[in-house]
Formats: structure tokens, sequence, C-alpha cells
């Protein structure tokens, strides 16, 4: 039965993925945890599993349609696996309800950070135009931080981190959205 449950909710974590870049890890831990009945602990193991394997999917487009910044994206990745193994760690000891209640924590946060750059009038009102990447040390210590951040979040979440991967590259690289979804996707 709670298979039933779960097929559709994956459905909706795929779309999730390639439309928006992030998500797959938001939806997919309710989904394992309350509809397929797996521990806290468990669901995000087999979440990063099944974000894995749809963001694979979800790139194709992006790619094609010349939306993903491959040297940003793999760089921001490069250096978040690190810092993942160091997040995962600092997990090991944390009680699975208290990382539900601080991943809910970590949703909503980069949620009104988003919200606030989109609201009309705001002064981080976002560009219709293309994020300008220049190669300088400057913008690669950016990248590097921002990846170690959003890899320390993930591999202590066990999360995918797509829903922090975006407001970063937008918030702090100044990639438009399109282009960060489709580079989240990278990552």
């Amino acid at each position: 039965m709670r298979a039933l449950f779960a097929s559709p909710l994956g459905f909706v974590i795929g779309l999730s993925l390639g439309a928006l870049g992030g998500g797959g890890s938001i939806l997919a831990i309710p989904a394992l945890v309350y509809g397929a009945g797996q521990g806290a602990k468990p669901a995000s193991a087999t979440s990063l599993i099944l974000v894995a394997i749809t963001s694979a999917i979800g790139l194709l487009p992006h790619w094609r349609a010349g939306r993903v910044r491959w040297g940003a994206g793999l760089l921001f990745g490069l250096a978040g696996s690190g810092a993942a193994l160091l997040g995962g760690w600092m997990a090991s000891g944390v009680n699975g309800d208290l990382l539900l209640l601080l991943f809910s924590g970590v949703m909503v946060a980069a949620a009104v950070m988003m919200w606030r750059r989109a609201r009309p009038g705001s002064t981080h009102a976002a560009t219709t135009g293309s994020a300008v990447i220049t190669v300088d040390a400057g913008t690669v210590v950016k990248v590097l931080v921002a990846g170690s951040v959003v890899g320390m979040l993930t591999g202590f979440f066990g999360v995918g981190g797509g829903f922090v991967i975006v407001p970063m590259l937008v918030l702090a690289l100044g990639f438009s959205m399109p282009e960060a979804v489709g580079t989240s996707l990278v990552v």
C-alpha cells in the first residue's frame, strides 16, 4: 500500500528536479519517511540515489538549451564533495528526529532567501539576462566556498542539495534562474 503512495510522489520529485533544479530531497525524504515507512537516516541515503538518477535525466534538456555552466558547476561540485564527507561525519552522532528538524529549518531559510530576492521592487530582483562569470581568483574562491557550504549541508542532511544549490548560484554567484537550475543538475 505504501508503495502505491510513494510511486506518484517519485514522479512529482522528478518533475521538481527537471523544472526547478532542486526539491528532489525536500520531497523525497518526507515521501520515503511518511509514505514508504523508512527511518530518517535510510530515507536520506535513498534520496541521494534517487536525486542523482533524476538529476542526470533532467540535465539533458538544460544542456541542449545552453543553460548549464559546466566549469562553475564542476568546480562547485568538486568543492562540495570533500565538504560532504565532513558533513556526513558530523551527522553520524545526531539523532534522526533532530536531523529532520534541522533540515526543515534549512528548507525554510532557503525559501525565504529566494522569496525575498524575487519580490517585485526588491533590490535583489532577478535579472533576465545571462550571468557573466569571469574566471578570476575571486570568482574561483566564491565558487569553492559556496560549493563547500552546500557540500557540508548535503553530507550532514544526506540530501541532494538542489534546494540550497540554486539559491547559492543565484544569490552568491549571480547566475540567472534558468542557468542556476541547469547548472545545479551538474552538481
